[in-house]
């Protein structure tokens, strides 16, 4: 799949900037909802890499989540990423949490197929993430 995503800290950084937030907020439903990081999503036999760069420093990223280290998954807006004041978009993230490093860390992501909409395959992905992790004590 292709990508954008950021951290919760990255999102609530990205919301206080003017610039992004209308930008994000504005480009909706066909523009690029917030986001730091553009790049691929890779689903390997055992984990999920997301590997691309920041869209400001260009500086390359690798996040690697353990099937087995997801706590939770949730498609949809929440407290930190709000439909309507965050974005107008009409189609909802996909959330993941996961332990990383004994600490818990949350990502939001956008993911597409070439040419589509970032977003389009968040439910696809969704459902196929959580027979993924569920089968991965």
């Amino acid at each position: 799949y292709e990508a954008i995503w950021a951290s919760e800290e990255e999102i609530i950084e990205l919301k206080r900037r003017l610039k992004d937030w209308a930008i994000a907020h504005l480009s909706q439903p066909l523009g690029k909802p917030l986001h730091k990081y553009v790049g691929n999503l890779i689903l390997e036999d055992d984990v999920i890499v997301l590997s691309g760069r920041d869209k400001e420093t260009e500086e390359m990223s690798e996040t690697i989540i353990p099937y087995n280290k997801i706590i939770d998954l949730h498609l949809g807006w929440d407290d930190v990423l709000r439909r309507w004041r965050d974005s107008r978009a009409w189609i909802p993230p996909l959330r993941i949490r996961f332990e990383e490093d004994d600490k818990m860390r949350t990502l939001y992501i956008y993911a597409k197929k070439s040419g589509m909409v970032y977003g389009r395959k968040n439910k696809a992905l969704y459902e196929k993430l959580k027979s993924l992790y569920k089968s991965n004590p």
